[in-house]
């Protein structure tokens, strides 16, 4: 919001190419709203998203190094959360990530103070 629309636009397309080298070709990556990105990854498991957010987390580390600009250097805080079975519905599911994710988010402020 600081530097305006134009980019903010900019950042966006970033996360998108960052996360575009993260999954495979048929797994679905979307942008839900803002600053918010959601992943459905059919047959992955605990220990295949793990691999997955550390994938991100690497990319991120390689987009950051090239960028001289502050400002267009990008952060995730991730979260996940596995469709275990038949009674889990996508707003269950989606809870559970937005929970995993907001406690990743909130583990690095308290790491920053």
């Amino acid at each position: 919001d600081h530097y305006g629309h134009a980019e903010g636009d900019k950042l966006i397309r970033s996360v998108a190419v960052v996360l575009g080298k993260c999954f495979r070709e048929n797994d679905i990556v979307a942008r839900i709203g803002g600053d918010e990105f959601v992943a459905i990854v059919h047959g992955c498991n605990t220990e295949d998203a793990k691999l997955i957010m550390d994938r991100i987390k690497l990319q991120n580390k390689s987009h950051n190094s090239s960028r001289q600009d502050e400002h267009l250097k990008i952060s995730f805080s991730i979260g996940y959360a596995i469709g275990e079975n038949l009674k889990d519905t996508i707003e269950t599911v989606m809870k559970k990530a937005d929970e995993h994710m907001y406690k990743d988010k909130t583990s690095k402020r308290t790491w920053l103070n």
